[in-house]
């Protein structure tokens, strides 16, 4: 992103007039209008130019406006918190960063670099930073990940609850869609729930207890009476041989049980990688063969215009995802609507 071709300059007047005639007719335009402008001077093709403000500029009307009041009757304490008092100063106020980057997401801008540019060039956004300097995009991006993340979604909350309360919102009908991400573990790393069932049963039918328990206490018993040699030149016994095999299916049925808790009930796979993100069928299918890919499965309910709550699911179940996202979502009356967890309409919650 380049600097703005704007130069600071100094006030000087054209070339072939007096300094002194060159001010005093600025002066004179102040005085017939009855105002005191505040401004700064910039040189631009040789010609002098004059900043506006940006509250002259920005209508009375215009959407920021709205937003940074909304914005101003939240509690920032626990965003103060997040910051030492000891060090350098911070590149921008805590609470001008929440106040630019919700406004930012209202205006459909996500990225921190899209954040930095509307700061630099928007009106809008200039008047939101109260003659801050336009902060980085890597002042964004560590506003919202690293230390201030909690507070950050703290403050999110707040607003969704101060629109609540100001009557902003309703939920006489809910709107739910979603979209599938993929994740950034490799796509070949996959784990399958049938693979790995399969593998276990042949386990459990080649030991001679029936759980992992009593196996690993059945191999307790037999080292008590083996005297285990190792080494090149030195012979393993009959005995030791058995041990070690069963051994070998003791670590295996471990591994197996393992993987399946990890997939719970509900899922068919995940990435070894990312243990988390569930192989599933993406929009983007660079093979067109159907491929599947790691994944999540990211789901946002939406009322009066207005993200209400937002869902991130390892399910690949379209279905169970949105049920989960409804149970989330406040009834006007305050608490979850009762009858959201089983899945059903009602004339108080979310539909």
């Amino acid at each position: 992103m380049h600097n703005s071709p704007l130069k600071k300059y100094e006030v000087r007047s054209p070339k072939g007039f007096p300094d002194l005639a060159f001010c005093v007719k600025i002066v004179g335009v102040n005085k017939q209008l009855k105002t005191q402008d505040h401004y700064t001077a910039y040189e631009r093709h040789g010609q002098v130019v004059l900043a506006l403000d940006h509250e002259k500029i920005l209508p009375e009307n215009a959407p920021v406006r709205l937003a940074s009041a909304q914005l101003e009757e939240l509690d920032y304490s626990k965003l103060y918190r997040a910051y030492s008092p000891k060090g350098r100063k911070s590149a921008a106020d805590p609470r001008v960063m929440f106040k630019v980057m919700a406004y930012g997401y209202q205006c459909g801008i996500f990225s921190s670099r899209a954040l930095e540019e509307a700061c630099r060039y928007r009106v809008d956004f200039m008047w939101l930073l109260e003659e801050e300097n336009p902060p980085d995009h890597t002042t964004f991006a560590r506003f919202r990940t690293k230390r201030c993340a909690e507070a950050v979604e703290d403050l999110f909350y707040q607003y969704v609850r101060y629109l609540e309360a100001q009557g902003e919102t309703n939920h006489e009908t809910v709107f739910i869609d979603g979209t599938k991400l993929e994740s950034a573990a490799g796509r070949y790393t996959f784990v399958w729930r049938k693979r790995v069932e399969k593998q276990l049963e042949k386990v459990k039918t080649a030991s001679p207890v029936d759980t992992l328990a009593e196996l690993e206490q059945y191999l307790a018993q037999m080292a008590e009476s083996i005297d285990f040699v190792h080494g090149t030149g030195r012979r393993k016994s009959t005995a030791q041989k058995e041990w070690e095999k069963l051994d070998d299916l003791r670590r295996r049925w471990s591994d197996y049980e393992e993987k399946l808790a990890i997939m719970g009930t509900r899922r068919n796979s995940y990435a070894k990688t990312d243990t988390d993100a569930t192989f599933m069928r993406m929009k983007e299918d660079h093979m067109r063969n159907g491929q599947l890919k790691p994944g999540y499965n990211v789901q946002v309910a939406v009322n009066s215009e207005r993200a209400q709550n937002s869902e991130s699911s390892s399910d690949a179940w379209k279905t169970w995802t949105m049920t989960l996202t409804r149970i989330a979502i406040p009834a006007p009356t305050g608490g979850n609507c009762p009858c959201a967890a089983s899945a059903r309409s009602c004339k108080t919650g979310a539909k």
